[in-house]
């Protein structure tokens, strides 16, 4: 039986407040817990530039915009993250204030959708799905993905007023036309995922191929203005993450494989489930032929910009589940299309109980694997936000030693938007030497994070242990190397010459201590005229070995470094 697309009975005002005020109840007691969270993972460093920059140039200056990505153009996050701002300061409980209720409304325009095509029980299940998924948990915990759940909150009203202004005449349709190309835009600011799926619009079961095509029109000259805007902001045609994606088909093929561990777990039930999903979708693309080309372009221009992430994808962390926000969207919403088809096409009730019975089952395992995301992404948040908390308070004179990555910067930099003295980080041992640091004070109070307990300790009376522990694993005569050179805002290293172990960039100005592979590229522009860095490699036996404090300098022609200690000639 086809998907119907007759147009359905509105439902009145009164109703649909009731129905959002249950969306945004359920949202808000679910996770509730996240108002009570500090800053986390990128969260200061984009607040940092919300703050540093005005919202024009988010969007129009290639040069401000790059200095928080020059690989991907999303000023749509930075543009959120000021809204906040103003009106709130820097009070992260109002961030993930707005970050529910933008949750909350992506669920019930969802079920808006949804009640577009099937019953009032399909449409509550697919959207509720949502809510429950292991998507939904990353974003109540990661300020930092706001752009991926409020782009789809704008691509959710671009659909549902492309497929409204093909169910109305004149002069309706072009209000609804206008408010579809608006939202799609808003959608194309937050984030690139949502710019391919424009071309699903020809494809979708409404109205005559020719009308469709003729109200596809402003959206080609959409895709037009996008290319040409994204060429000039990030000076480049290209960006995201292809760099890393080369020569990578073996992993590419596994996608599939991927996005199941992902979405239900790795657990016998887990693949049990998902079978039933792609059951499920091999089910409709052989019944519903009306709606099998909007079913393969959806898995194509869904599936496709995962490909140049499989690296991500394939390492299962639930930090990139931030990823996963449109296709588990495209699942919930399948699900429920499906169900309502299989429930209208098998009346005998036992036909019905068992298809109940599958749908527990896979709501079950879904549930499950939300669980776990929920519960390592809290351990991985803990460990940001005691040292952002650290930062916030602590005193001129106290130090924090292995401080991270670039959030650590972000909150310190937060902090002395506020106060006049500010703690000092340290992002790595070799800092504390005496030729590094020359001007260290004996009266300074040192602190480090603690794993174990997941909090700050005074390591002040532990030092000297530690530091001639850090020095005995310490080698100054292994061979190490260095290449570097910068063009066109890609920066391409080379480190050698080991390929097991691992390499770490120590970089006190700006991004603190951040792990790469031996070699790689990727686009960046650097803030300051020079970047200066250790190379701290270590080993798989624990010795380490570093290089000294290197400069390569951005205002010389041609942008190279190569260094090659005396042991490695």
């Amino acid at each position: 039986m086809p998907i119907s697309i007759k147009r359905m009975k509105i439902l009145s005002n009164k109703t649909n407040l009731w129905v959002f005020l249950f969306f945004l109840l359920t949202c808000f007691s679910l996770y509730q817990y996240s108002l009570g969270f500090w800053w986390a993972w990128d969260d200061t460093q984009i607040l940092k530039h919300a703050l540093s920059y005005q919202p024009w140039q988010y969007f129009f200056s290639p040069e401000s915009w790059q200095i928080l990505s020059s690989a991907n153009l999303t000023p749509w996050v930075s543009f959120s993250f000021a809204i906040d701002a103003y009106l709130f300061g820097h009070t992260p409980a109002a961030f993930y204030g707005h970050q529910l209720l933008a949750l909350a409304l992506v669920v019930y325009l969802s079920y808006a959708l949804l009640r577009l095509y099937t019953g009032l029980y399909p449409a509550l299940f697919g959207s509720l799905l949502f809510l429950c998924a292991p998507a939904s948990v990353a974003i109540s915990q990661q300020l930092m993905i706001r752009h991926y759940l409020e782009g789809l909150l704008f691509f959710i009203v671009a659909l549902y007023a492309y497929i409204m202004s093909l169910r109305h005449a004149k002069p309706v349709r072009y209000y609804w036309l206008s408010l579809s190309v608006c939202a799609f835009v808003l959608a194309m600011t937050a984030k690139e995922t949502y710019v391919p799926l424009v071309l699903l619009l020809p494809f979708l079961p409404e109205a005559t191929l020719k009308q469709r095509l003729t109200h596809f029109i402003p959206y080609l000259v959409l895709l037009l203005a996008y290319a040409l805007w994204r060429s000039f902001m990030l000076e480049s045609w290209i960006g995201g993450y292809q760099d890393q994606a080369q020569s990578l088909l073996h992993l590419q093929l596994q996608l599939p494989v991927y996005l199941s561990n992902m979405l239900f777990g790795t657990s016998t039930y887990a693949l049990l489930a998902a079978l039933l999903v792609l059951s499920a979708v091999l089910y409709s693309l052989w019944f519903f032929r009306h709606t099998r080309y909007l079913i393969l372009a959806s898995s194509v221009l869904i599936a496709g910009p995962l490909l140049p992430v499989i690296l991500l994808l394939a390492s299962q962390s639930p930090l990139n589940q931030r990823l996963l926000i449109l296709p588990t969207w495209a699942v919930c919403m399948a699900s429920a299309l499906i169900i309502n088809q299989l429930y209208q096409r098998y009346r005998p009730l036992k036909l019905r109980i068992l298809l109940f019975l599958a749908v527990l089952f896979m709501s079950f395992i879904w549930v499950r694997q939300a669980m776990s995301v929920h519960t390592i992404l809290n351990q991985q948040r803990q460990a940001f936000e005691v040292k952002g908390r650290f930062i916030a308070h602590a005193k001129a004179n106290q130090v924090l030693v292995d401080a991270g990555d670039w959030y650590a910067h972000g909150a310190l930099w937060l902090r002395q938007q506020s106060s006049a003295t500010a703690p000092r980080l340290l992002f790595d041992w070799i800092e504390m030497d005496q030729a590094a640091l020359p001007d260290n004070e004996p009266a300074s109070e040192f602190f480090q994070y603690q794993t174990a307990c997941a909090c700050i300790k005074n390591i002040t009376p532990q030092l000297e242990p530690q530091l001639q522990q850090w020095r005995s694993q310490r080698k100054s005569t292994a061979p190490l190397s260095v290449q570097l050179s910068y063009q066109g805002h890609h920066l391409q290293w080379q480190f050698g010459p080991y390929t097991t172990g691992s390499y770490q960039i120590i970089d006190p100005v700006l991004f603190g201590a951040s792990p790469l592979p031996a070699k790689g590229q990727v686009r960046t522009r650097y803030p300051e005229p020079q970047f200066r860095f250790y190379l701290r490699y270590q080993s798989l036996e624990g010795w380490i070995r570093y290089s000294p404090l290197l400069t390569l300098d951005f205002t010389t022609t041609p942008i190279t470094l190569d260094w090659v200690n005396e042991s490695a000639k």
